[in-house]
């Protein structure tokens, strides 16, 4: 109630108030306004609005950096929650349009993202490598500065953990190992991004034959880490599954009561990987005949 009764202040102002080109700023401020509550698509449509019916106003330029912004939060943020549909909807309605040659990096790296979490790997694989190549001609450059001003640009590094995360749920092993190479800076990722790395690293090396330094990978994670403890709990259910597959049955519970520990104290372990944590705690009772 107090948005609309605010909204419409700013209009009456607009119509009363003589001064050149106050309707563009009104726009800029309102759609402003959406886009920092969240509204990316209100935000779009008010954008869009005033561009078609001012197709001479000055600050066109503006204006269609803005929406490829608030089109571009939106694909983002549906990739970030794993609603990757809604994400492709976005992507798919402006694509031919206001996306067309829009040049922004930051855009189809999100579409990946999406086209990934949808399981279509092979067109995030091909997205990913020509956004590492823009990446990469960009490093160092000022244009990289200019643009990360106004992009949200993925590292380098970010962009090889997702080649990485592809390749190895497309079960190619070797690309996954050299992608994971190329990361340089892995303690500059995000808790989840690090997390992830090392659930990937175990799979190259587990499949490679190499259970030891899978498990080593994993825990170096653990000794290392200084992020929320919740956030690793799916690596110590990972070092539980290995210790289980080497009859470390000691080793295996002693990771899966951290995990126990940690839903019992926070309840924010999530359930996939505490449902996953008792199903291994039973078989790891019924392997030492602890039938009861």
């Amino acid at each position: 109630k107090e948005l609309k009764n605010s909204l419409e202040e700013v209009k009456e102002v607009e119509k009363e108030v003589s001064i050149p080109a106050l309707d563009e700023f009104t726009t800029f401020l309102l759609a402003d306004g959406y886009y920092n509550r969240g509204e990316y698509s209100t935000a779009t449509d008010e954008l869009i609005k005033f561009y078609q019916n001012n197709p001479i106003a000055k600050n066109r330029d503006k204006y269609k950096a803005r929406i490829e912004r608030n089109i571009t939060t939106s694909i983002r943020k549906n990739a970030e929650q794993n609603n990757f549909l809604e994400a492709l909807k976005v992507y798919g309605h402006f694509a031919s349009n206001w996306l067309n040659n829009s040049g922004r990096i930051d855009t189809e790296f999100y579409v990946g993202r999406a086209y990934e979490q949808a399981g279509v790997f092979s067109e995030a694989d091909r997205i990913y490598r020509a956004t590492l190549n823009k990446i990469y001609a960009l490093q160092g450059t000022k244009i990289e500065k200019e643009r990360s001003v106004f992009e949200i640009l993925p590292t380098a590094d970010a962009v090889n953990l997702r080649l990485a995360s592809v390749s190895n749920q497309n079960k190619e092993y070797p690309k996954a190992f050299n992608y994971l190479k190329e990361i340089k800076n892995p303690e500059k990722l995000t808790e989840d991004e690090q997390v992830e790395r090392a659930q990937v690293s175990a799979d190259v090396f587990e499949q490679r034959g190499d259970l030891v330094n899978s498990k080593k990978f994993l825990q170096s994670l653990i000794d290392t880490w200084k992020g929320q403890p919740i956030t690793v709990a799916p690596v110590y259910l990972r070092i539980a599954q290995i210790d289980n597959q080497t009859k470390n049955f000691k080793g295996a519970e002693g990771n899966l009561s951290k995990i126990m520990n940690l839903q019992n104290d926070t309840a924010l372990v999530p359930e996939e990987t505490y449902a996953k944590a008792l199903e291994l705690k039973g078989d790891l009772d019924l392997a030492q005949g602890k039938k009861r």
